[in-house]
């Protein structure tokens, strides 16, 4: 029988993340247009540093960005959507050390073991004023079909 793995979050109590800076933040200039370099969201969780506490992104989409509301949580809002002055991640580099993590399985595996560094599905990096990146970490417990997947 089938057993949904438990979802386990990343030990953020290690000095990789206690250390890391907040995550950075640009206001949305023009309505429905995402700063330059805001981090695209995907569909795996998606964790942000903001005021020295990593908080979940709880309502992830694809190629969305996150906004750090006035209720001081992240909401993940479809660029179309953006409003002026919305408080949006930016970033410009890929690591734990600049303040998000994307947590995702490793394909053909079910190692726990974090993978850091590995490549980003973002693409732009031309801004100096955006700071934030991501890291993909694995899933606990998700394995594929196909190790060649």
């Amino acid at each position: 029988m089938f057993h949904l793995p438990k979802y386990r979050e990343p030990d953020f109590t290690q000095p990789k993340f206690t250390e890391a800076p907040d995550a950075s933040l640009e206001e949305v200039t023009i309505k429905g247009v995402a700063p330059e370099n805001y981090h695209s969201t995907s569909m795996y969780p998606e964790y942000f540093k903001i005021n020295g506490k990593w908080l979940l992104a709880e309502e992830s989409r694809m190629d969305s960005s996150v906004v750090l509301g006035k209720d001081g949580k992240l909401h993940v809002v479809e660029n179309r959507n953006l409003e002026l002055g919305d408080k949006v991640i930016v970033e410009t580099a890929r690591g734990v050390e600049i303040g998000v993590v994307r947590r995702m399985p490793r394909r053909g595996s079910i190692s726990t073991a974090p993978v850091l560094g590995a490549p980003t599905t973002k693409t732009t990096t031309s801004s100096s004023s955006a700071r934030a990146a991501a890291v993909r970490l694995p899933t606990p417990g998700i394995t594929t079909a196909s190790s060649n997947y």
